[in-house]
């Protein structure tokens, strides 16, 4: 679905977009009046930046902010950290003139939710909980740690990642199963990364603004040229000219960005302690795939961050002179790594011969890894008690590993032993007490078990107590849908949206679930007080922006 997406013709409708939005100053509209709906199909190939989704008309800004913390303040993206040992151009004023980072964090958490309800994201608690991770490990190094930042994985088979507005980073599953380490890994994320820190989206818009008037002319001149040539070629080449230009402006806008993420990424890379050889590597790979396979077969991730020999042996350089011993693989990375594959599998039966072959050939804990993947997909194959004895062994020997007990415990669930996997689950919950993965992978399996009051108990009195994480509240939205109390699966969607920034969407869920056949006196007061608190903090927010100095 996303890739077919990310060709559609939509760059016009980006500027369309945002010359209405943001170019032209439109105040935003009062965020308390009834919720409308644009369909956007928006992308920036600059800095390898891309927008899909059916998104909410825009709300007030400053109700739309990260849920817990404020937003970075404009100048974390003028001046680099005092540790930077290179300098960087001063980006912050021209991206802040089109679009603020608040803004950016708005239109992010929106397509976020869209690509959510499209079943775009992968949905799994223990692969984004090590993508998140990594992500955040590498971050916290970067020239501007205290932005936003959120990792997914993106359920495409495509070799590439993307970066959405407002630090939200998405890598497809068929480029994690594509990396060969952990440091490569680690180099495309750390790249995409740098496009966060550096502002690319805001700085192509600055730039598509700036030279929109210039392309016109440029365009117009071409037209009056034809229009006067004798030979209907001429009259052609003359605009082929014009348009190449342009397109050549933006080639090399493209080429600048990502030439600077690569500069970025790699010293991101060594502070966090990833040998930025890893990042070249992987760009390598990449180009080795493409000789060999022709232009039909170009891996996604050249065509939307294109690579040419000074872009190379510029990093390799870089990578060269920054002396960062190697660093062995996390042990979830191989976890994560065979967990994906039969995630992501739709051939069974080679995956199985995949993993069998790679315990005859592994070592160390990649072995174990191998054998995790074999247990993974003999639950998939309802091979239940080929799973539960590999998973038992592996829970045994490495009682620390979070993803062999729930691994034990959904092939229990899968094999009909209900009571055996709830034991597991509840001491893995003694050993790893709010685990976010445990709590979520052991409510999924009670509301799949037809359980759904007992995973909205262990949601409320875990997760959602320690924490209003989305994922926590999207479940909870689900398990009291699937115990048939449409009012509160309503609420807690607003919930969801209210801490995802999205208070027109979290108002309308109200709504709805006030309009719901047979809730109760009880419940129509409770949302009711929730209803009118949002919409007294919208127009509150509504009248800071149109009265200013409020």
């Amino acid at each position: 679905m996303i890739a077919v997406l990310k060709r559609l013709p939509i760059a016009l409708m980006t500027l369309m977009l945002m010359a209405r939005t943001v170019w032209a100053g439109t105040p935003l509209p009062d965020p308390a009046a009834t919720t409308s709906h644009i369909t956007v199909a928006a992308a920036a190939a600059n800095g390898g930046c891309a927008v899909l989704g059916t998104v909410p008309a825009t709300k007030d800004a400053a109700a739309c902010q990260p849920p817990d913390r404020q937003p970075a303040a404009q100048d974390d993206y003028i001046n680099p950290q005092p540790y930077s040992d290179f300098n960087l151009p001063q980006i912050g004023e021209a991206g802040a003139n089109v679009i603020t980072p608040q803004q950016e964090y708005q239109v992010g958490v929106q397509v976020m939710n869209e690509l959510h309800d499209a079943g775009a994201i992968l949905d799994d608690p223990l692969i984004h909980e090590y993508i998140d991770n990594l992500g955040h490990e590498l971050s916290s190094h970067s020239d501007n740690p205290t932005l936003h930042f959120e990792y997914f994985v993106l359920n495409d088979p495509e070799i590439n990642a993307v970066t959405l507005p407002g630090g939200f980073i998405g890598v497809n599953s068929g480029l994690i199963l594509q990396t060969d380490n952990e440091d490569e890994l680690a180099g495309v994320m750390a790249h995409e990364t740098g496009h966060v820190t550096q502002r690319h989206l805001a700085r192509s818009l600055e730039d598509q603004k700036d030279r929109s008037l210039l392309n016109i002319a440029t365009m117009l001149g071409a037209i009056l040229v034809a229009a006067n040539a004798g030979d209907p070629n001429t009259a052609m080449g003359t605009i082929a000219a014009a348009q190449a230009s342009i397109i050549q402006h933006q080639i090399n806008f493209t080429r600048a960005d990502e030439a600077e993420a690569d500069r970025v990424g790699i010293q991101t890379m060594a502070r966090a302690g990833f040998p930025p050889q890893g990042m070249i590597n992987f760009f390598e790979k990449m180009q080795r795939s493409s000789a060999l396979n022709g232009y039909d077969r170009i891996p996604e991730f050249l065509m939307t961050h294109p690579l040419d020999l000074t872009r190379m042996a510029e990093a390799e350089n870089r990578a060269q002179s920054l002396h960062v011993p190697p660093r062995p693989d996390s042990r979830n990375y191989a976890l994560m790594k065979a967990r994906l594959q039969v995630l992501e599998s739709d051939d069974m039966g080679k995956t199985l011969q995949l993993f069998t072959t790679g315990i005859a050939s592994a070592h160390g804990w990649n072995q174990e890894a191998m054998r995790y993947g074999l247990a993974l997909a003999y639950t998939r194959l309802d091979r239940d008690k080929d799973a539960i004895a590999i998973m038992r062994q592996l829970q045994d020997k490495y009682d620390d590993v979070i993803a062999f007990h729930i691994g034990l415990a959904d092939a229990l669930m899968a094999g009909g032993r209900t009571a055996a996997a709830e034991t597991t689950y509840q001491q893995a919950m003694q050993l790893f007490p709010d685990n976010e993965p445990l709590v979520l992978s052991y409510a999924r399996d009670l509301i799949e078990a037809n359980q759904p009051q007992r995973a909205i108990t262990l949601l409320l009195s875990q997760s959602l107590r320690i924490n209003r994480d989305p994922e926590s509240l999207r479940l909870v939205a689900k398990a009291y849908e699937k115990a048939g109390d449409t009012s509160d699966s309503h609420y807690y969607m607003s919930e969801y949206y209210l801490v995802n920034g999205l208070p027109a969407a979290a108002a309308d869920q109200l709504r709805i679930a006030l309009a719901t056949p047979g809730v109760s006196s009880m419940q129509t007061q409770r949302y009711r007080a929730r209803l009118e608190r949002l919409e007294a903090e919208a127009r509150a927010n509504h009248q800071r922006l149109v009265t200013p100095g409020t």
